[in-house]
């Protein structure tokens, strides 16, 4: 029990420390895999010991949607959890952040056949497509 709670404290924290980085500009997360994903707010070891505990947001093709958490999970539906956490974890690291400062950060899941396929991109506000929900 006592590495449930301390693995939900560590979640919690990156979490907080991210949104922080993140409350001031956009890091979104871009489906350009071909079909829909789903996508959710916890590391897929969470997703398994806390069921439930974050709504699961499914994605189609040519989607974005703005990330608000530090953690991320992706999969196609009834798929195996992908955990996104370590790219998002890149992104809003104080250098790479500040090396883009003020640029968006555009997670995208492009197409692929064995393994996911993500490419990190910087993007300027002013260029900024419409979100899509």
């Amino acid at each position: 029990m006592q590495k449930i709670y301390s693995a939900l404290l560590t979640m919690i924290t990156i979490s907080i420390c991210a949104i922080t980085q993140i409350s001031t500009r956009g890091v979104y997360l871009q489906n350009n895999y071909g079909v829909q994903i789903q996508c959710v707010g916890l590391s897929p070891s969470m997703i398994i010991k806390f069921p439930g505990a974050e709504p699961i947001h499914t994605m189609g093709n040519g989607h974005r949607v703005k990330i608000n958490t530090g953690v991320l999970s992706i999969r196609t539906p009834g798929g195996t959890w992908y955990d996104l956490t370590p790219q998002v974890q890149s992104i809003v690291n104080p250098t790479e952040w500040e090396k883009h400062n003020p640029d968006n950060a555009i997670i995208t899941v492009l197409p692929s056949f064995f393994t996911w396929n993500i490419r990190i991109d910087w993007e300027k506000e002013s260029e900024k497509r419409s979100i899509k929900k």
